[in-house]
């Protein structure tokens, strides 16, 4: 049976409390069905039935996500547009001087084109947004530098932090960015295939073509030299998590447990922008069903080995308590 770790974890901790588990495999995850305290329990991916109904809705669409949250006044957002034609998303760019197109109903990075500064280069991040789209809607969002946060919330508690970085290669004086990236990939063996069976994804050629010129792929970096060479900070095109829990203001950390809270999440994976010299935060979105991967094999820091049984632990109790 290959799950990915998410189930992979959450199936073997429920089969060895001796609850007996059935694996439906839906398009792009799998669903859990077992009984518990005499009825029909669901866990699709890591978001069990006990979460509202519509906090999936929410978590698909970022332009919801950030009426609800505004609504409540939890937190800030970057400046947001729904693209309606180029020559709006180029007036877009003209005020915000930087700009990322995305899918509305995007996840995992993908159809994401950052760092847009000329006119020229829109059209293209369009194509790529609305190829990853499936309500064929996109935003277009200002541009904010800062520290790409996951802050995982089971049940209202904030069990998990890490910082995700943009795949990267190191120079060594003599090699081209290209051949940097060839090198990494073949070489280094903390880099896998499939998500989460190492603690790194090989790095994506598709995102670094976006991401780079053919002068940036011909570069050649001194020695040490660190070069950025995809534009989202994904851990599904070659980048790392950092586990930081402890770091980050505690004010942020009770923004994503309300936000939580407010969507009627179980459980939710919190996104923000942090800008530590200022310490501001913005809402990127929110996930439904955020992985384990990412807080049980950081690339650096100490992974979250009991997880799964924290997640269980909370569900279980949850579901006594509510006798849903």
């Amino acid at each position: 049976m290959n799950l990915k770790i998410t189930a992979q974890s959450i199936y073997q901790e429920l089969t060895e409390r001796g609850i007996d588990v059935s694996i439906v495999r839906l398009n792009l995850t799998q669903a859990m069905v077992f009984n518990y305290a005499g009825k029909m329990r669901v866990i699709v991916g890591s978001n069990p039935d006990i979460a509202n109904a519509s906090f999936s809705t929410i978590a698909q669409n970022k332009n919801f996500t950030y009426e609800v949250v505004k609504k409540h006044g939890m937190t800030s957002v970057p400046e947001t547009e729904t693209f309606e034609s180029v020559s709006q998303a180029e007036e877009f760019l003209k005020v915000n001087k930087r700009i990322v197109i995305k899918p509305v109903d995007g996840a995992h990075g993908n159809g994401v084109t950052t760092n847009i500064t000329k006119p020229r280069q829109i059209e293209q991040a369009v194509e790529a947004a609305l190829s990853r789209s499936e309500s064929e809607k996109i935003l277009l969002q200002k541009q904010i530098d800062g520290t790409d946060l996951r802050v995982l919330v089971i049940d209202n508690e904030c069990v998990g932090v890490v910082s995700r970085e943009p795949a990267r290669v190191v120079g060594d004086g003599e090699s081209t960015v290209l051949e940097l990236i060839e090198h990494e990939n073949m070489h280094n063996s903390d880099r896998g295939e499939t998500p989460y069976t190492k603690k790194m994804n090989k790095i994506d050629i598709d995102a670094v073509m976006r991401f780079l010129s053919a002068s940036q792929l011909s570069y050649v970096p001194g020695i040490g030299e660190i070069f950025q060479v995809v534009g989202t900070a994904n851990i599904g095109t070659g980048g790392r998590s950092v586990e930081c829990y402890g770091i980050v203001p505690e004010a942020l950390i009770d923004q994503a447990i309300k936000i939580s809270n407010v969507c009627g999440a179980f459980i939710a994976g919190v996104d923000f922008l942090y800008d530590a010299s200022s310490r501001t935060w913005y809402l990127l979105e929110i996930n439904a069903s955020p992985s384990f991967g990412l807080h049980m094999m950081p690339s650096e820091g100490q992974p979250i080995n009991n997880l799964p049984k924290l997640y269980v632990d909370k569900l279980l109790k949850k579901y006594n308590l509510n006798k849903l």
